[in-house]
C-alpha cells in the first residue's frame, strides 16, 4: 500500500469507527489494526489519535469544497456571489438545495462525519466546539453576510440579516434530525425543503 493512500486510509478506517463507537471508544491500536498496519507504523503518518481526529476536519472542510465546485453552487467573493444567488432561478435554488441536503445525508464521508460529531459533541468539548462550528456557527456566518450584501444591493428587503440567516438555515439543521430518526421521508424532506425555499423568498425577496 503506497504511503499516500495509507494516509487517506487512515483517515478512512478512523471515521468509520469514530461514527459508530465514538472517539473515546476507539483507540489507535485499533485503528492501526483495521488498517491493517502496525500501530508504529501509524505514527508515521499521524501524531495521535487527535492529529487523526483534526486531519478529519480538514479532509471534510476540502471534500465539501470540491463537492461545491462539482455541483456548481456559487462560489467567490460575497459581492459576486449574491449577483449568482440573485440570477440563478427558483428552479436552480431548489436544485442546489436537494444537492447539499442529500450530499450531508448520503455521501459515505459526510454522513459518518456529521455522525461522528453528533456522537462525540455531549461527550468531547472539542468535538462539541467542532460541530458547532461546522454545521451551524459557519453556514449562519456565511449566509448572513451573503443576505447582508443582497440587501445592500437591493436584491431583499433589508431586515436584519443574521436573523433571515438562523430563518432560512434551521429548516435544514431541523430536517437532517427527522430524516435521520425516520420521521419523514426522503420525498417530503425534499418537498418542505421546496416549500421554505418558497417561502422565504417570497419573505425576503426585493419584489419593487
Amino acid at each position: 500500500m503506497a504511503r499516500g493512500n495509507t494516509k487517506e486510509r487512515i483517515l478512512e478506517v478512523a471515521l468509520d469507527m469514530f461514527s459508530v463507537n465514538g472517539y473515546d471508544g476507539v483507540g489507535v491500536r485499533m485503528i492501526a489494526g483495521a488498517v491493517g498496519i502496525k500501530e508504529s507504523s501509524l505514527y508515521k503518518h499521524y501524531k495521535s489519535k487527535q492529529d487523526i481526529f483534526d486531519s478529519l476536519l480538514i479532509s471534510m472542510q476540502d471534500r465539501y469544497l470540491e463537492t461545491s465546485k462539482q455541483f456548481e453552487i456559487p462560489q467567490g467573493a460575497f459581492d459576486s456571489m449574491a449577483d449568482d444567488y440573485q440570477t440563478v432561478g427558483m428552479a436552480r435554488l431548489k436544485e442546489m438545495s436537494h444537492q447539499l441536503f442529500l450530499y450531508f445525508l448520503k455521501d459515505p464521508y459526510a454522513s459518518k462525519f456529521r455522525h461522528m460529531l453528533e456522537i462525540e459533541q455531549y461527550r468531547n468539548k472539542q468535538a462539541s466546539e467542532m460541530y458547532a462550528k461546522f454545521f451551524i456557527e459557519a453556514p449562519i456566518e456565511f449566509q448572513a453576510e451573503l443576505f447582508k450584501i443582497m440587501m445592500e444591493k437591493g436584491y431583499f428587503r433589508v431586515l436584519d440579516p443574521k436573523v433571515a440567516a438562523y430563518h432560512f438555515y434551521s429548516t435544514t439543521f431541523v430536517m437532517f434530525h427527522y430524516y435521520d430518526n425516520g420521521e419523514v421521508s426522503e420525498g417530503e424532506v425534499l418537498r418542505l425543503l421546496d416549500a421554505h425555499i418558497e417561502q422565504f423568498s417570497t419573505l425576503y425577496a426585493n419584489k419593487d
